[in-house]
């Protein structure tokens, strides 16, 4: 974990500073004396040799101290604390409504396979990999917003300003577990030891939810565990339109500001909650599975 956060940060460090554009300038504006611009990047360390300031930045990383934002003018733990709890709250929701309609849809399409059941949810599936998160977000406001009247559009507030984010940011995954879930389902209930679960005259449920969808929850819980510390990432076009307060469109908005600190801090999360997830991902393998316990 520790090269991979370490290499992490050094290329996110290295293409903030690496892209044309002044923070300074942009705050003071393009007609400030030079003499102001040059007294605000020394006192903001932008001056300093880009070692140090790397060097800076990890050391405080360590400690959870990103610094002060350039433009908020705030500790960049303060902003991503005051907003982290909306996206969180949202990716728990989206990863709900996937699971939800995943797991029955998979498992249904392996059991029928070849069905009407199991074209109808492949197609599904299909349809939800394929579209893209800001079309799908742009269509749900439309017709759940605009013509309907159901939902709100953007903003925060009751569980009704989460429907449409929480969907749109669920679809892909629910399309991916769905087509999972079935080609492991599949691989499974074709073994020797689900026929002779059923020639043992175990009823149909138990040799399907007891012993095949647990063997075939190995290739599934990584998609899961890759997809729960990735969906932090994963909000960042779906929080810009639907206009939430989340680390995605602050992230989003850091980025046009040019203020790299922040960009550092949120990215830094990012992948260190990959990072976590793939751990218990890890540990998640031996309760499913007791031969990797034995081993």
């Amino acid at each position: 974990m520790i090269p991979v956060i370490l290499g992490v940060s050094l290329i996110v460090f290295s293409l903030m500073h690496l892209t044309p554009g002044d923070p300074v300038q942009l705050m003071l504006g393009d007609y400030a004396p030079a003499a102001d611009v040059t007294r605000m990047r020394d006192a903001l360390g932008l001056n300093d040799p880009l070692y140090i300031q790397y060097f800076r930045f990890i050391t405080g990383a360590v400690h959870g101290d990103f610094g002060n934002s350039l433009f908020y003018r705030e500790p960049v733990m303060t902003l991503i604390n005051q907003r982290i709890g909306y996206t969180f709250r949202l990716s728990l929701l989206s990863m709900l409504i996937s699971y939800i309609i995943a797991f029955p849809v998979g498992i249904i399409s392996a059991i029928k396979q070849n069905s009407w059941l199991d074209n109808f949810g492949m197609v599904g599936a299909l349809l939800g990999v394929s579209m893209p998160s800001f079309w799908l977000a742009l269509m749900l406001i439309l017709l759940f917003s605009l013509h309907l009247g159901w939902l709100p559009a953007t903003g925060v507030g009751t569980w009704r300003h989460m429907v449409l984010p929480a969907i749109t940011l669920g679809t892909s995954g629910a399309a991916l577990t769905t087509r999972l879930v079935r080609s492991s389902m599949l691989e499974v209930i074709r073994k020797d030891f689900i026929r002779t679960a059923r020639a043992k005259g175990l009823s149909e449920k138990v040799v399907i939810y007891k012993h095949a969808l647990r063997n075939a929850l190995i290739p599934v819980i990584t998609v899961i565990g890759l997809r729960l510390g990735s969906i932090l990432g994963g909000a960042v076009i779906t929080e810009t339109i639907f206009a939430r307060p989340g680390i995605g469109r602050l992230m989003v908005d850091s980025i046009f500001k040019r203020d790299y600190l922040v960009v550092q801090g949120i990215t830094f999360i990012i992948a260190v909650s990959i990072l976590i997830a793939n751990t218990v991902v890890d540990l998640t393998y031996s309760l499913v599975d007791p031969r990797i316990r034995y081993e």
